[in-house]
Parts: C-alpha cells; structure tokens; sequence
C-alpha cells in the first residue's frame, strides 16, 4: 500500500512540474507578445524605450531571484513569439494574366512665366 502512494506521489509531482512548465512558456509568449505590439504600436522613441527596459528588467530580475527552469521556460516562450510575431510579412501581389496595369496620368504641372 506504501509503495502505491509513493508512486502515484511522484506520478502526480512530475505533472505538476510538467504543467507548471508549459504555463511559464506560455506566460513568455504573452510577455513577448506584448512587448512586441507595444513596441511596434507606438512610434515615439521615448516609448519604445520605455518598453524594452522595463522587458529586460523583468528578465533580470527572473535570472536574479529565480531558479534556471523558470527562466528556460521564459526565454522559450519569448523566443516563440518574437519568431511568430516578430517577423515581417511579405506582401502579396497577385497579377491576373487577362488584366491590363492600370494606366498612368501625366503628371500636371503650372507653366511659370
């Protein structure tokens, strides 16, 4: 009876460490998330700095006070989301073979005299 409990103990901690885990990567990739719409959003300089300082002031102060998993599990999540959201994306130009480009007014100008 001992050794059931023991095993469905240890059964039950290695969940916890498991979904523990994947809420800290999924915490990264809000925090990245909202870095990166917050970064792009506002134009000003002055905000766009404000924002990453306070982003790598977060981070110090998980490598600071916590231990190497949490931080994994962060750099992981914020990693996704600089990678899914970080990117440019291509614009799509599609061109029709039957379509003929539009056409192009002369420029119009004043004659000074």
């Amino acid at each position: 009876m001992g050794d059931f409990f023991s095993v469905s103990a240890n059964i039950l901690n290695l969940l916890g460490v498991l979904i523990r885990f994947v809420g800290v990567v999924v915490f990264g990739l809000a925090i990245g998330w909202f870095t990166l719409t917050a970064f792009k959003r506002e134009g000003a300089w002055y905000y766009q700095a404000v924002v990453l300082v306070v982003f790598f002031g977060f981070f110090a102060s998980v490598f600071w006070k916590s231990d190497p998993g949490l931080l994994g599990g962060l750099t992981l999540g914020t990693g996704l989301a600089m990678l899914l959201w970080g990117m440019k994306k291509a614009k799509v130009v599609v061109e029709y073979p039957d379509e003929q480009p539009p056409a192009v007014e002369p420029k119009r100008t004043r004659k000074v005299v």
